[in-house]
């Protein structure tokens, strides 16, 4: 009995001891960590003194507290279980070499101070336990964050729950990350918070990345060394670097069903990115890498490509339906074509390039930055009104921006070309009748003339007024099915510079009748009447004169050897002062070369002539300007001539058809030296859309034709060189 009795009191004896909690120790006063009495088990330092007996420093099974207003600087790696630094209590290390605080605890509670607030304090945090929190109201700069390779522990559960920043920064090539996981075979989940922010800085010099898998996303050898876990984004996580979007792992499963082997980015707050997300360029190992944008989600890319070296076997992009993009570069960035994407938005200053169509089924935001599609499209799938939002002279569509629309809506189409605000040229389109499901409508703008060669008119509360020419630099591409729809054209200053009395209201809507023709009002440009759809039009002028002073029969161009030779006759005129010939080399700058009086009224037909010797080889553009007795002008439609001013040993070009071309377009030329003799053909912007050899050159007469059908609508340069002859011209397509 005593011996049961003797028994049972030894079990109260040693449960207590069982579950004693860890120890606590208390700085004492300002100083470095190893200091001798720098540690004491009582706050007043009544206690036991902590002795230090080299590195690693501290207890893993001990809390130590930064008491009020102590700044503790570290000397060598330390090890603590809880972490607490209260309001006016500063840990760090006081220099910027690397150093590591391993935590095995539950707990980092920052209320003060801990690192030294910039990129010289190499103050770090290892995290070996199985879970902790990082909490606190304080300020936590810290060099580099990681789960350590000194942990046994096979999961562990990192929360942040407070802003940090981490200050390493490393260029590519080497690799190295400021958060990573550095434990072999273990598993490393981060969750940010709700109202959390990480902030990858760097070092000011080169930017801070992050990976899961070791430093880089590549351990070492894939078989053996497996660094896997999970990153959650509750909060925000910002990486002016790279994210290592990438793993050599094999996916082993486990006895306690874990993936030892994949590796996830789970985004349900905001994912920003300065550098890019880098994936498996060679497929090593068959654990995946998963980026995972969940509904109400932000990906925000800075990067130039933002996605590069994405593997099929080794990574997956999954985006929600009610994700958000953004591309926020302020340098020109690609916009990345393995998405469909729900919103999307352009900010950052930057021009987004497109490599192949890019499908936006919900809404585009166009804040900063223009669109430069080339040849692919912007296509938007939503049919409501306000899908596309923004757009300015500060963002636009350079290129061919194609949106789906439905009855009874106002549409805004921001395109333009140049990629300057003068090139911002959009308008709206209203649909009107005839449209009972959803249509699309394509649209593009290129800076180039079109002419009117019929004097029109039209009637206004004033009486009649004429269209008498095109005097725009520029012509509106639009595209569609057969509905009705009225279009608003709002031109820049620098598309209206050749236009008298330049402004918006100069130029109101233009409509479509479903099944007929347009309804063409005054102030209305149009390059073709009648049409099925608006394609290549540019504003024309209507003269404010209700009676037209002079009425022009024609007016035409020819050359004459190396001369131009205009000629133009009117069947009356009124109060007709005199008429100004103005000439181009590029379609766009004009200057005056002569001055040609008029007949003041006459009411019989008049004939004029004048001939330009001067102009030299090449194509020239000219116009005439009709002044009246009291200064008012009007333009007539502008006339093209190309001058050759060649020797006949040089090479030239004897004729170019059909011009405007549809399918194909044939060259016969006239080439004396066929020495390397080819074509290259520019748009507008110069860049080179064709090049090939002249086969078969011989010296003398050659002949070329050219398939011109996959060509976008618009202005060609071309250049044929053979021997030291070069021959430049243009080509229209229709």
């Amino acid at each position: 009995m005593m011996k049961h009795l003797t028994y049972t009191v030894g079990l109260l004896i040693v449960c207590p001891f069982l579950t004693f909690s860890q120890t606590t120790y208390y700085s004492q006063g300002p100083g470095s960590w190893d200091d001798v009495g720098r540690w004491n088990t009582e706050p007043d330092g009544s206690g036991t003194t902590l002795v230090e007996s080299g590195s690693p420093y501290g207890d893993s099974l001990a809390n130590f507290i930064i008491q009020e207003g102590d700044e503790v600087t570290l000397d060598g790696r330390t090890q603590v279980n809880n972490l607490t630094v209260p309001s006016t209590g500063k840990l760090y290390r006081g220099s910027g070499t690397l150093t590591y605080v391993e935590v095995y605890g539950a707990e980092i509670n920052i209320e003060g101070q801990l690192g030294d607030g910039n990129a010289n304090d190499g103050i770090s945090l290892e995290i070996n336990g199985a879970a902790c929190e990082i909490t606190g109201n304080g300020q936590v700069d810290l060099k580099r964050l990681r789960k350590g390779d000194e942990s046994t522990e096979a999961v562990t559960d990192l929360t942040i729950s407070t802003d940090i920043n981490l200050r390493y920064g490393d260029s590519r090539s080497n690799y190295r990350t400021a958060l990573y996981n550095n434990a072999t075979s273990q598993a490393f989940d981060l969750t940010i918070a709700s109202g959390a922010t990480v902030s990858v800085l760097g070092d000011g010099t080169n930017p801070g990345s992050i990976s899961i898998d070791g430093t880089s996303g590549v351990s070492g050898t894939f078989a053996t060394e497996r660094l896997y876990g999970t990153f959650t984004i509750n909060g925000t996580l910002v990486v002016s670097g790279d994210v290592f979007f990438r793993t050599d792992n094999n996916d082993v499963a486990s006895t306690a069903g874990i993936d030892e082997g994949n590796i996830s980015f789970i985004v349900n707050g905001t994912l920003k990115v300065g550098g890019e997300i880098i994936g498996n360029s060679t497929g090593d190992g068959d654990g995946v890498a998963s980026l995972q944008l969940n509904s109400g989600s932000t990906l925000e890319l800075s990067g130039a490509t933002n996605f590069i070296d994405i593997h099929p076997d080794n990574n997956e992009v999954l985006i929600d339906a009610h994700a958000t993009i953004v591309y926020a570069g302020s340098s020109t960035q690609q916009i990345f074509e393995g998405i469909t994407y729900r919103d999307l938005k352009l900010s950052g200053g930057g021009d987004k390039e497109l490599t192949s169509d890019i499908i936006v089924s919900n809404t585009l935001i166009l804040e900063s930055g223009d669109v430069l599609t080339g040849a692919n499209k912007l296509i938007v799938e939503s049919t409501a009104s306000d899908a596309i939002q923004g757009g300015s002279e500060n963002s636009y569509v350079v290129g061919n921006l194609q949106r789906a629309v439905d009855a009874s809506t106002t549409y805004a189409f921001p395109i333009g070309q140049g990629g300057d605000a003068d090139g911002y040229n959009p308008f709206t389109l209203e649909v009107m009748a005839g449209l009972s499901g959803t249509e699309t409508v394509e649209a593009s703008f290129t800076s180039a003339m079109e002419t009117i060669d019929e004097e029109r008119t039209c009637e206004t509360d004033e009486g009649t007024q004429r269209l008498s020419y095109a005097c725009a630099v520029g012509t509106w591409d639009i595209t569609s099915n057969d509905f009705s729809y009225e279009i608003t054209l709002q031109p820049s200053a620098a598309t209206q510079a050749d236009c008298p009395n330049e402004g918006v209201s100069l130029f109101p809507s233009i409509r479509k009748v479903e099944g007929g023709d347009q309804s063409l009002g005054c102030n209305e440009g149009i390059a073709d009447v009648p049409f099925n759809s608006f394609s290549t039009f540019s504003i024309a002028y209507a003269a404010l004169a209700v009676a037209a002073p002079v009425e022009l029969l024609g007016f035409d161009v020819e050359a004459q050897g190396t001369a131009a030779v205009l000629w133009w006759a009117t069947a009356t005129e009124t109060n007709n002062s005199h008429f100004e010939i103005e000439r181009s080399s590029d379609g766009f700058s004009y200057e005056v070369i002569a001055r040609v009086e008029g007949m003041s009224t006459a009411f019989e037909a008049q004939e004029y002539s004048y001939t330009d010797s001067m102009a030299g080889p090449g194509w020239h553009y000219y116009r005439l300007k009709q002044v009246d007795l009291n200064g008012e002008y009007v333009y007539f439609t502008i006339r093209e001539v190309e001058l050759s001013g060649r020797s006949s040993l040089q090479a030239a070009v004897l004729i170019g058809y059909p011009n405007p071309a549809d399918n194909y377009y044939k060259m016969e030329m006239e080439i004396p030296d066929p020495k390397n003799a080819m074509i290259k053909v520019f748009d507008l912007r110069g860049n080179q859309i064709y090049h090939a050899m002249i086969a078969n050159c011989a010296s003398g007469y050659n002949a070329i034709e050219m398939d011109v059908s996959t060509w976008q609508s618009g202005i060609y340069m071309y250049m044929i060189t053979a021997g030291a002859d070069v021959i430049r011209g243009k080509i229209v397509k229709t």
